[in-house]
């Protein structure tokens, strides 16, 4: 068909768009193609049940009940705050202060003892000894020959004593 000079063809106009079919979920038991199962749904819609009340600060309570039913909880109280222990301290002079104390205390027991030495705080405590906030006193090793003996601060400070070889510093003699 030719067009005469005078008229001009008609201005293009894109169709109208269909309407999308409505979705249709099967259950398509040789697993081909991307039908879903009626079970994959209500999965589906369970987990965004549960997913938009714990959104909402609903928790589901489920047992014996025919149905979950949502409960409101109450947000839990913060526990109140128990007492804070002493920190270790960082000071080295209060360390080995605390560790000259130890090594008294030792040698006072030894002396009462048939020059027998102990790895018991407490019987060191019955000796004099005092405490030392913030310092961690230990006994590694206590014999007939000597002892262990160690303080320690924070930031893993500590100072060693061995009464065998008379060594002082921060290398273990236990």
């Amino acid at each position: 068909m030719a067009f005469d000079t005078e008229q001009q063809p008609p201005p293009y106009v894109p169709p109208a768009p269909s309407p999308a079919p409505p979705a249709t979920f099967t259950y398509a038991p040789s697993g081909g193609g991307r039908r879903l199962s009626g079970r994959v749904i209500g999965m589906v819609a369970a987990v965004a049940v549960v997913g938009a009340a714990a959104f909402a600060g609903i928790t589901m309570r489920g047992g014996d009940d025919p149905a979950p039913a949502a409960v409101q909880t109450a947000p839990k109280p913060k526990p109140k705050a128990a007492a804070k222990p002493v920190g270790l301290t960082k000071d080295p002079q209060k360390i080995k202060a605390a560790l000259k104390d130890l090594a008294t205390a030792e040698e006072s027991y030894a002396t009462d003892n048939d020059g027998m030495y102990t790895t018991s705080m407490t019987k060191l405590r019955a000796e004099g000894l005092p405490a030392h906030e913030g310092v961690r006193l230990r006994v590694h090793r206590a014999d007939k020959a000597g002892y262990c003996i160690s303080a320690g601060g924070a930031e893993r400070v500590v100072v060693y004593f061995d009464s065998v070889t008379g060594y002082a510093g921060p290398k273990s003699c236990a």
